[in-house]
């Protein structure tokens, strides 16, 4: 009708509108999903440049001035630090800033260069002891802290990023990824009874951002923050060149002696060094003891200062075949009977005869065993960290490393080589002993070294028996331990004043298995933290090694470290007509110097990860 003309226009116009308002909702949707699509895109960028940078500072914790990227001390400031009372470490009014006073409230490593390098210490040991040494600050007031806002720290962080990420994350239009602020303070507490305990050495806060460069501005495109605990590797379980955490047959070779030197057999269960009752043919002889009180504590004897200055005078001269010798056994120990302690010799010169006994100690429940947790340790193995290496069974005494590549035997695995490497089961569970009868079932195959093998490190092995038989080794410099002294707090560390016997050190490869000569009224002797160093000692293996299975001590090589053992120690044939392998104890390692500077072993691992910023 006439009336009605123009009415489809009105409708395509109201149907146009409404469809060009869909449009624009679903272009506006899309732009909102783009933008958060590119919010997640930045956001995942900068957590992967963080996590970068924090393993970056494990690095430097590792590696000490050698690590990729490490820092120039003028791109650190040390001034921000804001120290914590370690009795209520989450009280934000009970801090102190650090007023850099040395003896007061100092910055982190203020004034420190052992090395003498001319070098601040900022990640070598020791990190603790002193207020100078450990980390206490806080996340606002970090021991150390590098901020792209500082010239000297941008510089560095700029540098640090281009190694680590080269042109990630690869964009065009100047897009860059960087490094912005890394941050060291102190690690979490948690509580202990009354008190707080540190959970770890130190936390590291990372800061990540991506930039696009407008026009010479920067413009922040995304941010991110990881934060991680760094703690000590927990090298430091022994105190001695032999563990067993069950029985030990070490039977000494026929009219020769018990080859394991400058420290103590320790053994949780039964201990036979002779097969013959009441003799001690092959144990060597060494100072008097006490009874210890706890695992790692010498106490020598008398424990008066004026009865063990006699002694001193008295033994001044005489020749001792080794002052560190002792045997620490959970169960009896052959071929000692009655009692303990055994009281020391008298006269007061060192027999024979009579053999002193006061150094053999059996009956003791203060024996324990050092042992590693697999799960921790696969854990680290795992952690794709330089010279780490963890190996996969699969069967036939043969290894893959990560389960894939060549076979190889552990000999060849290790043999001229240096690091971490943790050899697993044959299911790849931890040790299983389903019957209860002291034999893991999922062991691999005993190994056998031979010829010229050598390593330098820690391994991790979880063989049924391991025997080092003819293996020659490589000449290294190796340090005897400290001067025995008389510790009368009982705390396991010298301390100034406390008395010592002095000692004549060998100084060459020759004279490591002779005795060493006191000389206990030198004038003005300083007790030697460390013996001399004693260059070009055949040794087919440096650092700590640790089998769940049995240690085999037939055979020959010598173990410059510690040899720990799950399963016990023992000797085949056990008639004492075999050579035994020798194992000489490195004191560094119960110290808080171990590893040595040089060695790829990592000295922190990466224990808890935050990724919410």
């Amino acid at each position: 009708m006439r009336s009605e003309s123009g009415s489809a226009l009105v409708i395509a116009m109201l149907i146009s509108v409404i469809l060009a308002l869909l449009g624009i909702s679903f272009l506006m949707i899309a732009e909102t999903e783009s933008k958060l699509a590119q919010n997640e895109k930045r956001a995942a960028q900068t957590l992967y440049v963080a996590e970068a940078g924090l393993r970056a500072v494990k690095r430097w914790f590792d590696l000490t001035d050698t690590s990729l990227g490490f820092p120039p001390s003028a791109a650190v400031d040390r001034t921000l630090r804001r120290v914590i009372d370690e009795n209520d470490p989450y009280d934000p009014a009970d801090v102190t800033t650090a007023d850099g006073v040395v003896g007061s409230y100092p910055y982190y490593k203020q004034g420190v260069d052992d090395d003498g390098d001319g070098v601040t210490d900022l990640f070598d040991p020791p990190y603790r002891g002193q207020l100078v040494h450990e980390l206490l600050g806080t996340e606002d007031g970090p021991d150390m802290r590098i901020d792209d806002g500082d010239a000297a720290g941008a510089v560095f962080l700029a540098d640090l990023s281009r190694d680590l990420l080269g042109d990630f994350p690869g964009e065009p239009g100047g897009v860059t990824a960087r490094i912005s602020r890394i941050d060291i303070y102190a690690p979490p507490y948690t509580p202990f009874g009354s008190n707080w305990r540190r959970y770890g050495l130190a936390s590291v806060k990372v800061t990540a951002r991506v930039y696009r460069d407008a026009g010479g501005t920067l413009e922040v495109l995304g941010e991110n923050a990881v934060k991680g605990v760094l703690s000590e590797t927990p090298y430091r379980a022994p105190h001695g060149p032999l563990h067993s955490c069950r029985d030990v047959s070490f039977v000494p070779r026929t009219g020769g002696e018990v080859t394991v030197r400058w420290g103590a057999i320790s053994s949780v269960g039964d201990v036979v060094l002779t097969t013959t009752p009441g003799v001690f043919n092959g144990v060597p002889e060494s100072l008097r003891r006490n009874l210890p009180f706890k695992p790692g504590v010498d106490q020598l004897w008398p424990p008066d200062e004026t009865d063990f200055d006699n002694l001193a005078a008295a033994i001044d001269g005489e020749e001792i075949e080794d002052p560190w010798f002792r045997v620490l056994s959970g169960g009896t120990l052959a071929p000692l009977s009655g009692n303990q302690p055994y009281p020391p010799s008298i006269p007061a010169l060192p027999p024979p005869p009579p053999q002193d006994k006061s150094n053999l100690i059996q009956n003791q429940s203060l024996v324990v065993c050092p042992k590693y947790d697999y799960d921790m340790w696969k854990g680290i193995a795992h952690s794709g960290a330089q010279d780490v290496h963890y190996f996969v069974s699969i069967g036939s005494g043969l290894f893959k490393e990560n389960g894939t590549g060549p076979s190889v035997n552990f000999q060849a695995a290790t043999d001229g080589k240096e690091g971490l490497f943790f050899f697993d089961t044959t299911d790849g569970v931890p040790p299983t002993d389903s019957n209860g009868d002291d034999v893991y079932e999922n062991l691999t195959q005993a190994i056998e070294l031979s010829s010229n093998w050598t390593f330098k490190g820690f391994i991790f092995l979880n063989a049924s028996s391991v025997r080092a038989n003819g293996v020659t080794g490589q000449p290294v410099t190796v340090h005897p331990p400290g001067e025995p002294f008389l510790d009368l707090d009982l705390d396991g560390a010298y301390d100034p004043g406390e008395r010592f016997i002095n000692l004549v050190y060998p100084t060459t490869a020759a004279e490591v298995d002779d005795g060493i000569v006191t000389d206990t009224l030198a004038g003005g002797a300083v007790r030697d933290d460390r013996g001399v160093a004693i260059p070009d000692v055949p040794v087919s293996f440096q650092g700590i090694f640790y089998n769940t299975g049995v240690f085999e001590a037939t055979g020959t090589g010598t173990f410059y470290g510690t040899v720990i053992a799950l399963s016990g120690v023992t000797q085949s044939p056990a008639d004492g007509t075999e050579d035994t392998p020798t194992i000489i104890w490195d004191e560094a390692i119960a110290g808080d110097d171990w590893p040595p500077d040089g060695w790829n072993l990592p000295r922190v691992v990466i224990t808890e990860w935050d990724t919410d910023g």
